[in-house]
């Protein structure tokens, strides 16, 4: 749940460089937020958004086999109560966060994982930039950025062609619809979300190659 789009652009990829790649690592996660602070990028410095569950779904990307899944949940430490917002939106407990684990323990067990799929044989992919945040957070936790060294693929700038037209708050559904997925569950569950991705990047790469082709109809992804 992110559509920010700062930080290093050198490292971002598009949908013509990842076929290089051995390994396809979906991110998705979940943040403190309360009422639009979605629509002002978090911009209250007392109030930043800290990670509350980060998930991880990794795959062969020749195959897309599903190779490896992360998830777990983080006690935020800024503001350690969830608002009702949050709580609402995510379906994500008091109780739940209480009990999970701090952000340097989440870190360093990602950073474990990844080590099987480094670069330069495995990128980042994610429906916005939610590296970015994860790097926000492990900055004032004072540990390394786990995500740091890999390049990544921002499917929202991928897709802005066709979502010029929507909000940040329906974008992935509005790109779900657009593609012709299924439709999309209603939910906020960090490794679900991190699958979706996957079904996502598929669907939008049979979109380039149909307007490529010119066998369908298509207006450009990206701006």
């Amino acid at each position: 749940m992110n559509h920010m789009h700062v930080g290093n652009q050198d490292q971002l990829l598009s949908f013509e460089e990842i076929d290089k790649f051995e390994y396809l690592i979906c991110l998705d996660s979940e943040w403190t937020c309360w009422e639009n602070s979605l629509e002002n990028r978090w911009s209250d410095p007392e109030y930043p958004p800290e990670a509350i569950q980060i998930g991880l779904a990794i795959y062969d990307l020749s195959q897309g086999r599903i190779l490896d899944e992360f998830v777990s949940y983080v006690s935020p430490t800024i503001n350690p109560i969830l608002s009702d917002y949050c709580k609402n939106l995510l379906l994500i407990t008091q109780e739940i966060v209480d009990q999970a684990r701090r952000f340097p323990e989440v870190s360093n067990d990602i950073s474990v994982l990844l080590k099987n799929y480094s670069p330069p044989r495995g990128f980042i992919c994610s429906f916005g930039s939610d590296w970015e945040k994860i790097a926000a957070n492990a900055l004032r936790c004072s540990v390394n950025d786990p995500l740091v060294s890999f390049q990544k693929l921002d499917l929202y700038l991928e897709l802005s062609g066709i979502l010029e037209h929507g909000n940040d708050s329906k974008s992935r559904e509005v790109a779900w619809e657009i593609l012709g997925l299924p439709e999309m569950p209603n939910r906020h569950d960090a490794l679900a979300d991190a699958h979706d991705v996957k079904r996502i990047l598929d669907a939008a790469r049979e979109y380039c190659k149909d307007f490529i082709s010119g066998s369908a109809d298509h207006q450009p992804l990206r701006k």
